[in-house]
């Protein structure tokens, strides 16, 4: 097991309308602390001291040591605390002694949270933990549980934690939950309506650059969720994790692609909500097995490097930094969920890269979210020069473009889906965005930065290419525009946004006629790559032909009618 919770007490300071832990202290439990930590710290990579309120021990920094002491494999220590007993001292030395994380329960910002954990000043005692934790350089993580007496203070909690301590305020996510049961049952929310706050909670979370997730101990069915996030829903669930003890499958759950995986709804569930607030599960994509939330360290590393080879020869190693967004594209390929990479996997990766003579692509998530990116950049300048993928949001200034340019970076590849805010902030999920991209590139222009426009397309943006492409010749004349086509992955989920061919044909067309009127670079390729070759609009027939292999990527059919094509050998079909 890679992360164990090890209960050290049961006694708290504060007694939360939505908890059911707090009790009378055992004697025997407290004594065990220790020889359960160095048991379990033998065959967990994560371990997690928890209570009741753990900081009540007294012994608790001796506890984080023996977690900290034992063997390479338990490196992680976390401990889940209402942070109300916490000072710069007790910080410091939790800090000396090896803590890691701190995950720290906050169902909302504003002292009316005093009233669901029934602890007058508990709020402004909270508040004060967290910048002792901060200054104390433990990284912290919020616990969040969505109930009644917080839901209309849940969604404002990432605005008022930057407005409160500005950017440097130390957390690294937000860990929300729904609780299956509390002392007063009133407390507890139904999913849909718990989901409504998770997806408001992420878009603020998202603009504030904190990443949100769902506590994978207590599973939402991946049905509850909007159609656009069942398949990054349904991919943080555990693989094999259907059989599990304590869950409930309705009748249609048998009918469910992602059975496999989801247990059904949590017995306690079912006997504190009304009947008609449970949602029956739909069939969902079926997905490859991944690790669940927790279990992603071997998953992040794995993803860090892509290595590729251009048509014209050129070896690339795209390097994330990242992979968290401030945008939420549904057909964004990159698991979100994972957690950052390290300083040194990041730095080994650009050694690998140079070693291999290979330019370097820093992407994400987004890039421009890490701190170093200037300091990466400038260790990868040697060869063609590094590059950047981003949406631009985080050039916010000429000051921060020639900064990148100082360093070294040649290229910058900027995703923007549309020639307005309607279209690009309706495909991004991030309101305000469009603007901020537009700026983002009128700055990288100015500091002599090569630019790229990416533009994915889809449903919502096809009629608008023509337009796309007035806009870049009239804004950044010496930017070239590379069109890429939205496609399903292991992590979106298109929902009827993925472009009909026939719609398609005449409007690349159409761009490409006024790319060529306006002197506008515009890549196509690999939206061609995507079409089968009796698709291709006549007028690039013959490119797209030259150079077409029966290799192209992902998964493809031929139908009858293709055996008897004269380049079938050379076409890999439908997509």
């Amino acid at each position: 097991m890679r992360l164990q919770k090890i209960v050290i007490n049961r006694r708290c300071n504060q007694a939360c309308v939505y908890c059911t832990v707090c009790r009378d202290d055992n004697e025997e439990l407290a004594h065990s602390a220790e020889q359960r930590i160095r048991a379990a710290a033998d065959e967990a990579e994560f371990l997690v001291l928890t209570g009741g309120e753990p900081t009540l021990v007294d012994h608790l920094p001796e506890l984080v040591q023996a977690a900290k002491a034992s063997r390479s494999g338990s490196r992680s220590v976390a401990l889940e605390t209402n942070a109300t007993l916490i000072d710069d001292s007790f910080a410091t030395e939790l800090r000396r002694v090896g803590l890691d994380v701190a995950r720290v329960k906050l169902p909302g910002f504003h002292s009316a949270v005093d009233l669901g954990t029934r602890d007058p000043g508990g709020f402004r005692r909270t508040v004060a933990g967290l910048r002792a934790l901060a200054r104390a350089g433990v990284a912290v993580e919020l616990v969040a549980p969505i109930v009644r007496s917080s839901i209309s203070l849940l969604p404002s909690l990432p605005e008022e934690l930057v407005s409160t301590f500005g950017t440097e305020h130390g957390v690294r996510a937000i860990v929300a939950n729904v609780p299956l049961d509390a002392r007063d049952h009133q407390e507890l929310v139904a999913y849909p309506e718990a989901v409504d706050c998770l997806l408001e909670l992420e878009a603020r979370a998202r603009l504030a650059q904190i990443p949100v997730r769902l506590d994978d101990g207590e599973p939402i069915p991946p049905c509850v969720f909007p159609s656009y996030r069942r398949a990054s829903r349904r991919d943080q669930l555990d693989s094999g994790g259907g059989d599990r003890q304590g869950f409930v499958r309705l009748p249609l759950c048998d009918a469910c692609d992602a059975r496999e995986r989801c247990p059904g709804l949590a017995e306690q569930y079912v006997r504190t909500r009304r009947a008609h607030d449970v949602i029956p599960l739909r069939s969902t994509p079926s997905l490859p097995a991944v690790p669940t939330v927790e279990q992603t360290s071997e998953r992040a590393a794995r993803s860090l490097v892509t290595r590729e080879v251009r048509t014209d020869g050129e070896s690339r190693h795209v390097i994330r930094l990242s992979f968290h967004c401030d945008q939420a594209c549904h057909f964004c390929f990159v698991p979100t969920f994972l957690p950052p990479p390290s300083d040194e996997a990041i730095r080994d990766a650009i050694d690998e890269a140079a070693a291999a003579g290979a330019t370097v692509v820093f992407s994400g998530g987004e890039p421009t979210l890490h701190p170093g990116l200037a300091t990466y950049i400038g260790l990868a300048r040697a060869g063609r020069g590094p590059q950047l993928e981003t949406n631009a949001l985080g050039i916010a200034s000429l000051e921060d473009a020639q900064q990148l340019k100082l360093a070294g970076l040649r290229r910058a590849v900027v995703s923007l889906h549309g020639s307005s805010r309607e279209i690009s902030d309706g495909i991004t999920r991030a309101p305000g965005t469009f603007a901020r991209t537009v700026r983002g590139l009128d700055h990288l222009c100015e500091a002599s930065i090569e630019v790229v426009v990416r533009t994915v397309v889809c449903t919502q943006n096809v009629a608008d290419l023509s337009t796309l492409v007035e806009l870049v010749s009239n804004r950044w004349p010496s930017a070239r525009i590379e069109l890429r086509l939205a496609v399903a992955s292991e992590h979106s989920s298109l929902d009827g946004t993925r472009v009909r061919y026939a719609e398609l044909a005449p409007r690349i067309v159409s761009a490409s006629s006024s790319a060529r009127r306006l002197g506008v670079g515009l890549d196509l390729e690999d939206v061609l790559d995507e079409l089968p070759l009796c698709l291709v609009p006549e007028p690039m027939t013959r490119t797209a032909a030259s150079k077409r292999t029966d290799s192209s990527s992902g998964p493809r059919v031929k139908v009858a009618a293709c055996a008897r094509c004269t380049v079938e050998s050379r076409c890999a079909g439908l997509s």
